[in-house]
């Protein structure tokens, strides 16, 4: 196939620490394939050669902005040189193929830019994927969930605009679009929806991808390492999906339910490659949780001990009621220097109904032996969650002081939001809920207790204070009380971010690149004035 085709790119709003994993895996995949491809990550461009007032539109206060369309026109008026910058750029190359990797904060932007190059050349073949892309609804022009106005309903597409949309696992459905594109062969490419005769394909399932280890290494070398603000740390992805079934999450629609773990060999061949081809020895596990295969992860940090590397790496992980001091103290030998548990409440009244599956006795006990292990340990909380009491409130509260000695601080302090296709979102009758017609994922309701947006900000601002009196570092706290304006962002900033959206839009596993990101970008601020 001839050179250079094919063009992947991330458009902004997108995070400035580390490099997009996603991207860098589509890359591996079609290059292993003889598909030659180019990656381009043009937040990162625009973002680094922007003068600071611009780069301050990528603190999270100022979400609203990239995401809302009246607020947007913003933004483009501000980036229109950059678009048609891109645009050139682009079209002088002649790809034949520009697909973009959609992530909630950037899908405006990737509208926009689509819009341009598809009018500068209507026979671009222009693929949507990402997890904003694995949500649906019964629209019969545009079954994609997504690509809806949130104000006014509309679709935010042209027909035909988007050539085909890949939801769910993207790397063997891109390349088959592609050979497709290719070889001129229409047919049913499972795992997408194509446009054809004024209106899009039935979608059909793919089947997950079965043995991780046939998927080469991300091509990092594709993306420009050095432009990112933490340049010597890379992602790095253990397995994908989650053993576990909350009722708040929607995971399991991307990744149906399964959860798979790369070998202990593979992943320790990544992460000598990374430090031999790009001299990086720090990562950021992205997994949902790392900790799903005990027995490979010993296997792993076997590896690393007898091999003697010297690497540094942190992770996001789930209690386990048969975790031992001697196994986590072999972790942290292994150069694991941080864990987020997502614990999410500390009363077993709320756990339930989360359908969590341990009691605040197996969290204190999963702290306690973390702690003597000598790794860093944080936690997340989610407050309001439908069935929380008043009573179940002071329970945590209660308990976050008494597992303060065992904590490096909180990672994220969240209100119950509802997320796409999660269960409480699916089932509000099981869960006492009233969902308004508008902004339902904030405003919800319960039916049964007092419990509404007003009262999930209060608590979360009591836990934040409390946790700030007794010496605990919250790291992030999600909510939005901003004015939504671009000239705020000149000012300094509220510090008061808006997660509402995080989990319906972003894949999941990437979102804990952005909880690093976070922790680096809030350390030691004060969100509660």
């Amino acid at each position: 196939m001839d050179k250079e085709r094919v063009l992947i790119v991330m458009c902004p709003m997108w995070d400035i620490l580390y490099p997009p994993i996603g991207m860098a895996y589509l890359a591996s995949y079609l290059e292993k394939k003889d598909i030659s491809v180019d990656a381009l990550d043009i937040n990162i461009e625009i973002y680094n050669k922007s003068d600071e007032n611009i780069k301050a539109l990528w603190k999270f206060e100022n979400y609203n902005l990239w995401t809302r369309e009246d607020l947007f026109r913003e933004i483009k008026n501000i980036l229109q040189n950059d678009i048609d910058r891109y645009v050139n750029e682009i079209i002088k190359k002649n790809y034949k193929i520009v697909s973009f990797s959609l992530y909630g904060s950037n899908i405006l932007f990737s509208i926009e830019l689509a819009s341009a190059l598809k009018k500068a050349n209507p026979n671009l073949y222009i693929i949507f994927g990402g997890p904003s892309c694995s949500f649906f609804t019964d629209h019969h022009n545009l079954p994609m969930r997504f690509m809806h106005s949130s104000l006014t309903g509309r679709n935010l597409l042209e027909p035909g605009l988007v050539d085909a949309f890949v939801a769910g696992e993207g790397e063997e459905t891109f390349l088959n679009l592609v050979e497709s594109f290719f070889t001129k062969k229409v047919g049913s490419v499972p795992g997408s929806l194509q446009y054809a005769n004024s209106g899009y394909s039935k979608f059909s399932q793919r089947t997950l991808i079965g043995d991780l280890n046939t998927i080469p290494y991300p091509a990092w070398e594709k993306l420009p390492l050095n432009s990112y603000l933490n340049n010597r740390i890379l992602p790095i992805l253990f397995s994908r999906g989650c053993v576990n079934n909350c009722s708040f999450c929607n995971d399991w629609k991307i990744w149906m339910g399964k959860y798979r773990y790369r070998s202990a060999l593979n992943i320790f061949e990544e992460i000598k490659t990374n430090l031999n081809r790009f001299k990086v020895n720090n990562f950021i596990c992205n997994d949902l949780m790392f900790n799903g295969n005990l027995k490979t992860l010993d296997e792993l940090t076997g590896y690393i001990i007898d091999s003697k590397l010297d690497i540094n790496w942190t992770a996001q992980g789930a209690i386990k009621k048969d975790i031992t001091v001697d196994f986590l103290k072999k972790l942290r030998k292994s150069g694991f220097t941080s864990v987020t548990y997502g614990v999410e409440s500390l009363s077993e009244n709320v756990l339930d109904k989360m359908r969590k599956r341990y009691t605040f006795a197996d969290i204190k006990n999963n702290l306690i032996k973390t702690k003597k292990a000598g790794i860093n340990t944080y936690i997340n909380l989610v407050i309001g969650f439908p069935n929380e009491r008043e009573e179940d409130f002071d329970v945590t509260k209660r308990r976050l002081r008494s597992i303060r000695r065992y904590l490096s601080g909180v990672s994220s302090l969240n209100p119950c939001y509802i997320t796409a296709e999660a269960d409480l979102e699916k089932f509000p009758q099981d869960f006492s809920l009233y969902l308004p017609d508008k902004e339902y994922d904030s405003q919800w309701v319960s039916r049964e207790y007092a419990n509404d947006y007003n009262v999930r900000k209060r608590r979360v601002r009591d836990i934040y204070n409390f946790a700030k009196k007794i010496g605990l570092n919250v790291l992030f706290v999600g909510i939005y009380d901003g004015d939504g304006s671009i000239k705020s962002s000149s000012r300094r900033p509220s510090n008061i971010f808006k997660f509402a959206m995080l989990c319906i839009l972003f894949n999941i596993t990437l979102f804990y690149t952005f909880y690093f990101w976070l922790v680096e970008k809030t350390r030691n601020k004060h969100f509660f004035k």
